[in-house]
């Protein structure tokens, strides 16, 4: 697969003799710790490969800085510009004192036009090596542009939300004090009378505003029909629609016939109120709730893409876990039972958690697919030594065999035209083993399919894009 750092096809440790072979045709270049060997932007038409030290390569994307690769003794840098003549898409810096041996373009080109083995081995790797670029930078333009997106819905959503809810508050706290108020101008009502339906109506501002008691379907039930029993006794018109409301409300028959025996004359006037407040309180609790849940929604895409945090963090990864629900849940709600089993002793990690994020909506999303949108979606944690494992089961179709062993190469989709690009596990593949120093794998069978990442919990801190990480000598090991 290409993205495989260890494929020599891709990223190949020249041998000695092709070192020296290449030698002849340029010359030795020294640099000193930090020196720029190149700049992204600056033409590049000269190919370097490295006899000493490490050249660090990054690219800048808007105004952060990208690490793509390290290349040590025996790799090669300059891209496919140097045969294009385009400019620099990335920058070349020194990591400690470095040696180059600098082959010009004219050289180059002669050495593939000759057709010799060495030149086809490095048209070969650079044009591989340039797809993982693309793919790599493509990645990161996504998230960079979710980020941007998320920060503007952020700022237009948070204010209209933040007013609706301080809207029904008063709504409320209107509706509520509307009684008390006219009951001072009203000289209907002697004083002991008045003492009593104050007492009343804050008695029913107190329930609304500590919220309705939840009940089983069987106890609403039962306490509707007792309202609908006492309204018919009475001969009370409001039964109709008011005892579903009421018994809501948590309001019984006792409660009305305290509030009958107290208020003696004025209960029926008094009971028109209360059905008509209780309603207004379901309604500003609706209202309420829904912009909830728009803030909800604005905090869940916050932590998605960890808008104005440190990209490297330490994390704990159920959060991010719950914000992908959370942004997920317009595809989860049709049919889609989620079932959460987080192991909460599970370490926290140090990790790129917008990136993570990810990864978890890819796979999120191919459960929901291989379910036709319906089934069981289950997420387990797990602490493990030294990190954390991370399972996504469902309940689809499963992988087939025969195709199992391609799932994460990049292109390879079983969706149809246009429903798939057959990116998503490649991206993910790289992001949990090259950017986390992680594992992702798959065990799959009809009706049971699960992902397993694991992640540690301490990375290094600084990872390229293709797996490899800062050190000169755990670079070389991991290549040899």
């Amino acid at each position: 697969m290409l993205h495989d750092p260890h494929n020599r096809e891709t990223f190949p440790m020249l041998e000695a003799c092709q070192i020296e072979l290449l030698a002849g045709h340029g010359e030795a270049t020294s640099l000193a710790d930090g020196e720029a060997l190149f700049r992204q932007g600056d033409p590049v038409l000269s190919l370097y490969v490295v006899t000493a030290g490490k050249l660090r390569i990054t690219k800048t994307v808007g105004h952060e800085e990208i690490l793509l690769r390290y290349h040590g003794p025996g790799q090669f840098s300059g891209d496919l510009t140097v045969l294009t003549g385009e400019v620099a898409g990335a920058t070349g810096t020194a990591v400690g004192a470095t040696t180059v041996v600098r082959i010009s373009q004219a050289a180059l080109r002669k050495l593939i036009g000759d057709g010799m083995p060495l030149g086809d081995l490095l048209l070969k790797a650079m044009a591989r090596r340039s797809r993982e670029v693309v793919a790599s930078i493509s990645n990161e333009e996504k998230l960079a542009a979710l980020g941007k997106m998320s920060a503007g819905l952020a700022h237009e959503l948070n204010n209209p939300a933040a007013a609706a809810r301080r809207a029904s508050k008063l709504m409320l706290e209107t509706v509520l004090d509307a009684p008390l108020r006219m009951l001072e101008y009203n000289s209907e009502w002697t004083a002991d009378e008045r003492v009593r339906i104050r007492a009343f109506a804050q008695d029913v501002r107190g329930r609304i505003e500590r919220g309705f008691p939840q009940a089983d379907t069987i106890e609403l039930s039962d306490r509707e029909q007792s309202l609908y029993d006492y309204f018919e006794e009475l001969g009370i018109p409001v039964s109709c629609e008011g005892a579903p409301t009421l018994a809501n409300a948590g309001i019984t028959v006792e409660d009305l016939r305290h509030w009958q025996k107290d208020l003696g004359k004025g209960f029926l006037k008094c009971l028109h109120w209360l059905e008509a407040v209780v309603r207004l309180g379901e309604l500003a609790k609706d209202i309420e709730s829904s912009t909830e849940r728009i803030v909800d929604l604005v905090t869940a895409m916050k932590e998605y893409t960890y808008m104005d945090q440190a990209k490297f963090q330490e994390i704990d990864i159920h959060k991010g876990l719950d914000s992908t629900l959370k942004i997920m849940h317009h595809k989860l709600k049709k049919g889609v039972e989620v079932q959460t089993f987080y192991d909460l002793s599970a370490p926290k990690i140090c990790a790129y958690p917008g990136e993570l994020n990810q990864v978890w909506t890819n796979l999120i999303d191919n459960a929901v697919d291989a379910m036709h949108g319906e089934g069981i979606l289950s997420i387990r944690t797990k602490r493990m030594e030294e990190g954390v494992l991370i399972e996504f089961g469902d309940t689809g179709e499963g992988i087939p065999s025969d195709i199992k062993n391609r799932i994460f190469e990049p292109f390879f989709t079983t969706k149809e035209v246009g429903k798939g690009t057959g990116l998503g596990l490649d991206i993910s593949y790289r992001i949990i083993t090259h950017r986390h120093g992680g594992k992702i794998k798959v065990r799959s069978k009809p009706g049971e399919t699960v992902f397993s990442v694991y992640l540690p919990a301490n990375p290094p801190k600084e990872v390229d894009r293709f797996g490899a990480s800062g050190g000169v000598a755990e670079h070389e090991e991991q290549l040899r």
